[in-house]
């Protein structure tokens, strides 16, 4: 990256929602920053804390009664001015929303209308936002399924959301996140429960995209094949905490906590699969209960490095490795290759 200052500086989001069952920590502490035009990926396994990030950082969580918010979310928008997402009113926070930062949802058939034309709220997204005619919105709305590989985008914007395929309905949540230039896109699972072939094409529209409009994106997933062919930089997320940070480069080839190093060991290695006595390993256990973490580190009872009256002692913090390295881990000077055989 350039080095350049920061369009989106979190520090110490820290996100609880108070239940029947007692406090659920969602996130715990997070701190992190993206670049201009920077492409940072949050993974983690389901329960890491990766959407709840995304949703407060659009302030959507602002309208659920059990939801407490805590910390600052710095971000430089398309005015050059940088400004507390956290301390702005709700209608401030609305002008921003879907216009310098946009987000695809992580489930795109609940996130559209089913009264209404794909046109017709695509449209609308574009005139609230930029200020355009009827008529030119429409044809802005056109030019973005064009983009986004549309076959017939006519008939297309002619559609209700039941009409189209889950695919194309993606394609859609894209186009409407991108058609009013953002600063930056929140990506939350954009390819979940899409075959692997719509999986590729999209991707490669919106990395496409990316760069042509030079757009800072924070891809939320658990796919760590996606994040090694887009992302420039990762954060790992375990149990609402940020347990390894680095490019993809350093993070794939040299991981340095326990839980990324068994999260790399579970996706399936090219060539291995005929190989005597392969299998993938798996992670064992669960993600710990959010309501009661265990003592120490949060991944200490599946983790195979553990060590009693160090691991389960005291929470680790996280700390510099290397230059762009962080760790959270009580051993990780101590142990050599957190990687599997």
């Amino acid at each position: 990256m350039t080095g350049a200052d920061p369009i989106l500086e979190v520090r110490d989001l820290d996100v609880r929602f108070h239940t029947g069952q007692g406090i659920v920590h969602a996130v715990r502490d997070v701190s992190f920053t993206v670049a201009p035009g920077e492409i940072v990926a949050l993974v983690g396994e389901s329960g890491s804390g990766k959407s709840t990030i995304g949703l407060a950082l659009m302030r959507l969580l602002d309208h659920e009664a059990a939801a407490r918010v805590g910390g600052s979310i710095r971000f430089t928008g398309k005015n050059g001015r940088s400004r507390d997402l956290m301390a702005l009113s709700p209608r401030s926070m609305r002008r921003i929303r879907g216009d310098d930062v946009a987000m695809i949802f992580q489930e795109p058939m609940s996130s559209l209308d089913p009264i209404f034309t794909i046109g017709a709220q695509l449209a609308e997204a574009i005139r609230i936002h930029r200020s355009k005619s009827a008529g030119e919105a429409k044809a802005l709305a056109l030019e973005m399924l064009h983009l986004l590989g549309i076959a017939h985008p006519r008939q297309c914007l002619a559609s209700y959301p039941h009409q189209i395929s889950g695919g194309m309905i993606q394609r859609v949540m894209i186009a409407m996140a991108l058609s009013c230039n953002p600063t930056l896109l929140i990506a939350d699972e954009p390819t979940t429960g899409l075959d692997v072939t719509i999986q590729a094409q999209i991707i490669e529209h919106l990395q496409a995209l990316q760069r042509r409009q030079r757009m800072s994106v924070l891809f939320i997933t658990h796919d760590l094949g996606l994040v090694a062919e887009v992302a420039d930089r990762v954060f790992v997320l375990y149990a609402g905490q940020v347990v390894e940070f680095g490019s993809v480069e350093t993070i794939f080839r040299a991981p340095l906590m326990p839980y990324t190093g068994m999260l790399l060991d579970s996706l399936p290695r090219l060539g291995c699969s005929s190989l005597p006595g392969y299998r993938i390993q798996a992670i064992p256990g669960n993600v710990p209960n959010a309501t009661a973490f265990p003592d120490g580190c949060a991944f200490h009872p599946r983790c195979r490095h553990f060590e009693p009256s160090t691991c389960d002692r005291d929470t680790p913090p996280l700390e510099p490795a290397a230059p762009g390295h962080l760790v959270r881990c009580c051993r990780w000077q101590s142990i050599r290759g957190v990687r599997g055989p």
